[in-house]
C-alpha cells in the first residue's frame, strides 16, 4: 500500500516542478574568445588576458579563465558553460568582462551588463593604445 502512495506521488511531484518552470538547463558563463592585442598596430605578447563572469561585482583581478598572448598577440580563451536552473519568470542579468594584465599593470577592456547569457563564441580585438572601450567584440553565434 505504501509503495502505490509513492507511485503516485512521484509523478505529481515531477509535474509541479515542470509547472513552476524550474528545469535544468546549461547557461554560458564564459564566451569562447579567439581574440587579438596590440598597442596601435603594434602584437603585444605576454600579456596576460583575463575573463570575468561576474565583472560588475569584482574590479580587474586574477580569474580562473585566462589566457597568454603570444607573439602575434592572438590569445583563446575556452568557453565555459555549466548546469544551473532555469526559471522562465524574469531574465537573468549577464556581467562579464575582459580584463588586461600587461606589464603589472591592469586594463579594464571592457564591461558588459545584457539580459541573457553572454554569446557562446566571439572575436575579441584590443587595443591598448585606446584610453576607452579597449576590447571590441562580435558575437560569431548566439
Amino acid at each position: 500500500m505504501h509503495t502505490r502512495h509513492l507511485r503516485r506521488l512521484l509523478p505529481l511531484s515531477a509535474s509541479l516542478l515542470l509547472l513552476t518552470g524550474c528545469f535544468p538547463h546549461r547557461q554560458q558563463i564564459v564566451p569562447a574568445i579567439e581574440g587579438m592585442l596590440v598597442r596601435g598596430q603594434v602584437p603585444v605578447a605576454g600579456a596576460r588576458i583575463h575573463v570575468l563572469p561576474s565583472m560588475f561585482k569584482a574590479d580587474c583581478g586574477p580569474s580562473r579563465h585566462t589566457a597568454v598572448t603570444d607573439a602575434t598577440g592572438r590569445f583563446t580563451i575556452r568557453g565555459a558553460s555549466e548546469i544551473g536552473m532555469m526559471l522562465p519568470m524574469g531574465d537573468r542579468i549577464n556581467t562579464w568582462g575582459v580584463c588586461i594584465e600587461d606589464d603589472g599593470r591592469w586594463v579594464e577592456g571592457f564591461k558588459e551588463g545584457d539580459i541573457g547569457w553572454p554569446p557562446r563564441r566571439i572575436d575579441m580585438h584590443c587595443d591598448l593604445a585606446r584610453v576607452r572601450d579597449v576590447c571590441e567584440w562580435k558575437a560569431r553565434d548566439r
